[in-house]
């Protein structure tokens, strides 16, 4: 989770409930289709979830590797290029999550 400090309620001020690390997946500009045809491609992004039990408000907050990768902070060894459209992506997704192109192992 996000850190030790308590989180408080941006709505009534009472603090938040830690309910885990949430993963959602981003994609290509044609997102719906593309996630449809190919669901383990899009870039997932973690977030810590909080939710308030008092007022029911919900808050997300990103996780450090998706600050680094928001911020552009990743370093190169991090990174691979992709054969197909030449974007660059973090090394562990086994598809390039612009074109859905297989990452090639070596």
């Amino acid at each position: 989770m996000r850190n030790k400090t308590p989180v408080k309620c941006p709505n009534c001020g009472s603090e938040m409930t830690g309910i885990g690390r949430q993963t959602i997946r981003t994609g290509p500009v044609n997102e719906a289709m593309w996630l449809l045809v190919y669901p383990d491609v899009g870039v997932p992004v973690a977030f810590d979830a909080y939710v308030c039990e008092y007022c029911g408000k919900f808050e997300l907050f990103a996780d450090e590797n998706a600050v680094k990768m928001l911020k552009g902070e990743y370093a190169g060894d991090e990174l691979v290029k992709c054969s197909s459209c030449g974007k660059e992506y973090i090394k562990e997704y086994w598809r390039c999550p612009y074109c859905g192109a297989e990452t090639k192992k070596g």
